[in-house]
Order: C-alpha cells, then sequence, then structure tokens
C-alpha cells in the first residue's frame, strides 16, 4: 500500500511540476526512490517519504543524484535532516498550489 500512495504522490509531483516545467523527463530510480526527473542537463531523484523512515539511512548515504524529498509534514522529514542538507523538500499540501521548494539552512527548513 505504502509504494502505490509513494507512486501516486510522484505522479502528483510530476504533475504540478508540468505546470511549471514544460520540458522535463521522468525517468526510474533505485529503491528507495520512487522515480528521477530531470531537467536540462540535472537530474534528481525523487524521494517520498512516509511512515517508518529508519530503513533509508543506508541508502540514501549512497545516493549519488541530488535528491527532492516529498513529506506529509515537516516533523515526518526531521529524522532525515542530516542526510538530506542539500536536498529540496516539498510537503504534499505544496502539491497543491503553486509551490516552492523548502531548503535546510542550519538544521532548519527554510520555504524560500
Amino acid at each position: 500500500m505504502e509504494q502505490i500512495l509513494s507512486h501516486l504522490v510522484f505522479f502528483q509531483f510530476c504533475c504540478a511540476m508540468r505546470d511549471k516545467q514544460k520540458a522535463f523527463q521522468i525517468h526510474a530510480a533505485p529503491y528507495p526512490f520512487t522515480g528521477r526527473v530531470e531537467i536540462g542537463a540535472e537530474s534528481r531523484n525523487v524521494l517520498v517519504i512516509r511512515g517508518d523512515t529508519s530503513h533509508l539511512h543506508a541508502s540514501l548515504r549512497h545516493s549519488s543524484y541530488p535528491i527532492i524529498a516529498i513529506s506529509e509534514s515537516l516533523e515526518a522529514v526531521m529524522p532525515l535532516n542530516e542526510l538530506l542538507k542539500e536536498a529540496k523538500l516539498l510537503l504534499d499540501t505544496d502539491l497543491k498550489q503553486d509551490y516552492r521548494f523548502y531548503r535546510q539552512i542550519k538544521g532548519e527548513w527554510v520555504n524560500k
């Protein structure tokens, strides 16, 4: 069930992204990522965060692509803060409107 929800959120993200970025491509990505988006020369793995995140630590340490994380809340992503210092973050509610990415500044997620 969690995997199906992850794919639905990824699809919702791609639809929201299409409204802002006309030229992007969707690619497969290795677990634990739901997919990869490519905008011009830049590729990012997309991680949908749901439930227990303890199994993600080892995989995220070895990720070679930049990451876009999508989470239900800021609290849900907090256990992964150390591993997602360079990531961009979206909340589920952001996907339903004109979204702006959160970025970490000194350990805090800031929407700039």
